[in-house]
């Protein structure tokens, strides 16, 4: 279901041109967490997610997990405005 629209594919294009082995993610108001799930299939190093609600925030781990994703994401339920960006360090994309 979140792989269908034409949206998401071309997201998930944008995605795997920029996105390196190196790459460090931050996907600011995750949602269900598809932009995070795409960097993480696009070979990011590690992904970052923050949502302020935290259905979202518990949803979009789970998508991460269920997709083999967990060991190199993590899912912060949290403001952006008060977020602890020291608990990510430097994100490259």
């Amino acid at each position: 279901v979140l792989f269908r629209s034409r949206r998401t594919s071309l997201f998930d294009r944008a995605i795997r041109e920029v996105v390196t082995k190196d790459s460090i993610v931050l996907d600011a108001g995750t949602g269900s967490g598809i932009l995070a799930l795409l960097s993480a299939r696009a070979g990011a190093k590690k992904v970052y997610a923050v949502d302020i609600a935290e259905d979202a925030a518990m949803n979009a781990q789970k998508n991460l997990d269920a997709n083999g994703y967990g060991d190199i994401s993590k899912v912060f339920c949290a403001d952006l405005k008060t977020f602890d960006k020291v608990q990510i360090g430097r994100a490259h994309v």
